[in-house]
């Protein structure tokens, strides 16, 4: 029933009952004056109604409606308009396909398709059709129009993001399908497979472009270590993959530096789909940022030419880091760090270790260290055996400007260093203790945010510097010995000694006069550098450490308020640019809340032939972003292919703070053109998986069948409404007219 109470209507009933009774009661006989039968009739029949009026009411009544709304059918079409289909779907049937240029035509057969997917049943649904690489656009509803407003300039295709945007931008429609229209190739985002097994409607697809293997030479990668130094040759690889017939002939890989050429070799394709290898070499004779291109010959009846080339870049220095090993003595731990010193190709190690009466494994200690040497690693150096004389020199190189770096080990001898070393590095011992703890690193809340731990964080390519990944290493020994920091010295990470953190410190930096130190006062990091499989996780946290606090305390120190730099020398085409800053007073300090302007000047960085820049006089300005503690981070959009110089300024409250300069590079992006042929069985699997169909574009016509057959009805939604009937003010209104009827009638005929 559309009526309900909120109390019995039995109830209810008996207490109408009762109120007929009582009005019956009232007006059984003739009142004073006598009234006649059909005035008394009138008058018990206004009581009653209005005293079964207010009793309904107090009962709580309430009318109940349901309402229906029908929303048509909606079908997403989403068309593919990456770069890619210039190759695969252009190869299918348009004309014009020129691998030259590497851009034929695939309009016709993204119509042809689009033509057989919106015909026939699917005419009375609301089409919605988007236009998508990385992500889905809205284009208009008319296939039509849709079609005209493709750009298939996509430099990535993200087959994931554009299925699950697409039913967002939807969410309130009736989407009873979604039709992809795509080659099918994917370079970006997870496997559209996990998208399409939780997808709640079918995905039916058309597969458009050439399946079938063409002939294509692709330079699957080249590399280079970013950091080379002058006069040193750079080594660089070069994958070439051929397929289509190529095998036997030979083409020549070449390295370009704008329309020069650094290094040259012939290459015999072989038979298969396997990548072969080729080194390629040159020597920097300049320091700087080198933008430069590695390329494979182009030969006749490839399927296109832009996957021919890649670009490399990396940073030439001026030379290699010097580094000076002093050991205590021959031991695993020296050996250890000197194995992971000499890994590291922006550094040319010299070692020494101490053998008695002052004399050295390795020769004597070279002349003019303060000079020579651009940092000192004392593993464990002074020991025993050191002598007098050689610990003084050392110091003595130290006090001059030598950036030195101590590590604790069982073999130092702590009177020597307290007598010759207290005034050059950042702690000394006060009171020296022969026995030791074992002790876990544990890095302080300050020492995650300097630069020696702050990559080690979550999110970086190591391990955790703040999780269980310090905990699950071998514990150190740390000495007993009571250690007095210098005033300026920062502690990085204290000692935790069974679960409980001591506050000893453990690893302290020092930064003075321009002058940088940093001394490890726990003994066994042989064991971080042999670790087991069990902890192969882990096993990356000792060698990246190293290198940072060999890096940090070698640098030369900058005292520019305003430092930007680039996250990497070369960005790829289609790749978010980041750009990280700190800004400082004239004391050093970090400045919060500044404003930093970032300035980008993009430059012709010359190229092959048919391979131009395409960021030459254009310029950029965008603002940095603060993330607290005086640092700035920007992360700004793709950007064209080319060589980019810029130019960071800082103000705050109208007063300029500093400016910084530099440069990095864009890689033009050949991504799309890496797999010149459609890839019909991921469409299938994503039909599969989702309860849809699969379908060639010559066969797109029978798709709307398909899309019907499984259900286009239209959505009903049934909307209950209630209406509390005694919250209403009329049924108020109604139950005092009656009464006052009822009065007006008593007064005129007399009555009290």
């Amino acid at each position: 029933m559309p009526l309900s109470l909120g109390h019995s209507p039995w109830l209810l009933a008996l207490a109408a009952s009762a109120a007929g009774a009582l009005t019956w009661w009232t007006y059984r006989r003739s009142a004073t004056p006598a009234l006649s039968n059909r005035r008394r009739a009138l008058l018990g029949g206004l009581r009653f109604g209005a005293l079964a009026l207010v009793l309904f009411l107090l009962f709580e009544p309430v009318w109940r409606q349901i309402s229906e709304e029908e929303t048509p059918p909606s079908v997403a079409v989403l068309m593919d308009e990456s770069q890619s289909l210039r190759v695969t779907a252009a190869a299918s049937g348009s004309t014009g396909t020129s691998p030259s240029s590497a851009a034929g035509n695939p309009r016709p057969a993204v119509r042809r398709a689009l033509e057989g997917v919106t015909g026939g049943a699917l005419a009375e649904a609301r089409l919605r059709i988007f236009g998508f690489s990385e992500g889905p656009r809205r284009l208009p509803d008319a296939p039509g129009r849709a079609l005209d407003s493709l750009r298939f300039d996509g430099s990535r295709t993200n087959l994931s993001a554009a299925l699950r945007r697409a039913r967002e931008q939807l969410r309130g429609e009736n989407l009873r399908a979604i039709v992809l229209i795509s080659d099918g190739q994917y370079n970006a985002g997870r496997n559209p497979l996990y998208q399409a097994a939780r997808s709640p409607v079918p995905i039916h697809t058309v597969v458009v472009g050439d399946t079938s293997r063409r002939r294509d030479v692709v330079l699957r990668r080249a590399e280079a270590n970013d950091l080379a130094y002058t006069d040193t040759r750079v080594p660089v690889r070069v994958g070439v993959q051929s397929s289509g017939g190529f095998a036997g002939q030979e083409v020549q890989v070449s390295l370009w530096d704008g329309g020069e050429r650094l290094a040259r070799r012939p290459l015999t394709l072989a038979e298969g789909s396997a990548t072969q290898t080729v080194e390629l070499a040159f020597t920097p004779q300049e320091a700087g940022l080198r933008r430069l291109t590695a390329s494979v010959a182009r030969l006749d009846g490839e399927a296109t030419y832009r996957n021919n080339t890649q670009p490399v870049s990396l940073r030439v220095l001026e030379q290699k880091r010097q580094v000076l090993l002093l050991g205590a003595a021959p031991s695993p731990g020296v050996s250890a760090v000197r194995r992971l010193l000499e890994a590291d190709p922006a550094a040319e190690v010299t070692a020494r270790v101490s053998r008695g009466a002052g004399r050295f494994y390795g020769g004597a200690l070279p002349d003019g260290l303060a000079d020579a040497f651009d940092v000192a690693v004392l593993a464990g150096f002074p020991g025993k055996a050191a002598g007098a004389p050689a610990a003084r020199r050392v110091s003595a190189a130290v006090e001059d400007g030598l950036p030195a770096l101590f590590l604790m080990h069982p073999q130092t001898d702590l009177r020597a260093l307290q007598k010759h070393f207290s005034d050059v590095l950042p702690a000394r011992p006060e009171q020296i203790r022969s026995s030791t703890v074992q002790a876990t690193f544990a890095p302080t809340a300050a020492g995650r945010r300097h630069p020696v731990l702050e990559n080690l964080q979550p999110g970086s390519n190591a391990p955790s510097a703040s999780g269980s990944a310090w905990t699950r290493l071998p514990p150190l020994r740390q000495s007993q010995t009571r250690w007095q920091l210098a005033p300026d010295a920062r502690p990085l990470a204290t000692a935790r000694v069974r679960g409980m953190d001591t506050g000893t410190p453990l690893l302290v930096t020092r930064r003075r006069a321009g002058q940088r130190s940093g001394v490890l006062l726990g003994s066994g990091t042989w064991r971080w550098a042999n670790l087991p499989q069990a902890l192969e996780g882990a096993s990356s946290l000792w060698p990246r450490l190293l290198s940072n606090l060999v890096q940090w305390t070698s640098a030369v120190e900058n005292d520019q308020p305003v430092r930007v730099e680039p996250a990497s020398p070369t960005f790829a085409g289609g790749e978010a640019v980041r750009l990280t800053g700190q800004v400082y007073d004239s004391a050093l300090d970090p400045v919060e809340d500044a404003s930093v302007e970032v300035t980008l000047t993009g430059e012709s960085a010359g190229a092959p032939p048919n391979d131009g820049d395409d960021s030459k006089g254009k310029r950029y300005s965008f603002q940095m972003q603060s993330l607290g503690e005086g640092r700035y981070a920007l992360d700004a959009p793709a950007l064209p292919p080319g060589r980019y110089e810029y130019e960071a300024t800082a103000q705050k409250e109208g007063q300029t703070l500093g400016t910084d300069q530099g440069a990095f590079a864009v890689g033009r992006s050949r991504r799309e053109f890496r797999r010149p042929r459609a890839n019909a069985a991921l469409m299938r699997q994503i039909a599969g998986r989702s309860g849809g169909s699969f379908h060639p574009a010559v066969e797109a016509g029978a798709l709307p069948g398909r899309v019907a057959a499984a259900g286009l009805a239209p959505r009903v939604e049934r909307t209950p409404q209630e209406t509390p009937l005694w919250e209403r003010y009329g049924s108020l209104v109604a139950a005092l007219l009656l009464l006052g009827a009822e009065w007006v009638l008593r007064r005129r005929s007399g009555m009290a």
